[in-house]
C-alpha cells in the first residue's frame, strides 16, 4: 500500500506563469529532473525510484513520481490533478510496475513518430 507526500522543500513545485508558459514547461520539466535525481539519491534501492506514473482526470492526468514503492510524490504542476486518496492507498507495488511499463510503452511508441 502506497502513501502519498508533496515534493521536498528544497525542490519547489514552479509556480505557473501566465505571461511566459515557456518559460513555465522549462521550470516544470527541471522540477521533475530535480524530484528524480532526489528519489534516486534517497531511494537506490527502488530501481523505479524517479520514475512518473500517471493517471487520467478529467482532460488531463494526475502525475506522481516513484520515490519507493511504498511511497509516492504529488507532481503539482499544470493542472495540478490528483485522484483519490483511496486509490493511492491502494497501490501495490505490482501496480506501480505496470503503470511504469505501460509509461515507457506509450513514450516508445510515440518517440518513433
Amino acid at each position: 500500500m502506497a502513501k502519498l507526500f508533496g515534493p521536498p522543500e528544497h525542490i519547489p513545485c514552479p509556480e505557473f506563469n501566465v505571461n511566459d508558459f515557456k518559460q513555465y514547461q522549462k521550470d516544470c520539466e527541471q522540477f521533475e529532473k530535480s524530484l528524480a535525481e532526489f528519489c534516486k539519491e534517497e531511494s537506490p534501492r527502488c530501481p523505479d525510484a524517479g520514475k512518473i506514473i500517471s493517471f487520467p482526470v478529467a482532460d488531463g492526468q494526475a502525475k506522481y513520481m516513484v520515490f519507493k514503492y511504498s511511497e509516492l510524490i504529488f507532481i503539482g504542476t499544470y493542472d495540478a490533478y490528483h485522484v483519490d486518496d483511496a486509490l493511492i492507498r491502494g497501490l501495490r507495488k505490482a501496480d506501480i510496475v505496470k503503470k511504469i511499463k505501460q509509461r515507457e510503452n506509450i513514450s516508445a511508441l510515440f518517440a518513433k513518430r
